[in-house]
């Protein structure tokens, strides 16, 4: 099974799950600190993903949001270490699990306050 196809059967419920900030976090305090992951391109000839940590921070995925800076990095940490768990146990011949690991291992935690200075 392909990562395209892992992502299509479990992606769409399983991955929102563990891709969202805790629950609860947003909803007490103005959240002021941003999850951001590297963009991914997918290449049809080699059927693989590839990271992007060049890409300017305008483009980067947010993925979460927290009310401090050290909740951010314990989100970041949690999210790479299921990302990692799940691409050493899960076939992955496109690299995607893995790509997604890597992303969250090089994710940035970036202040609303900064994230407004990069449009």
């Amino acid at each position: 099974m392909t990562g395209r196809q892992i992502l299509g059967a479990v992606g769409g419920v399983l991955l929102v799950a563990w891709l969202t900030a805790p629950a609860g976090a947003a909803e007490t305090t103005t959240p002021s600190w941003i999850l951001l992951v590297p963009p991914a391109d997918y290449t049809v000839e080699t059927h693989r993903y590839t990271r992007r940590p060049d890409a300017p921070l305008a483009v980067w995925y947010r993925n979460g949001e927290y009310p401090s800076e050290r909740d951010c990095q314990a989100g970041r940490q949690a999210k790479w270490g299921e990302a990692k768990r799940m691409s050493e146990t899960t076939a992955d011949p496109d690299k995607y699990l893995k790509e997604q690991a890597l992303a969250f291992q090089h994710g940035r935690c970036v202040s609303q306050e900064e994230l407004s200075k990069h449009p």
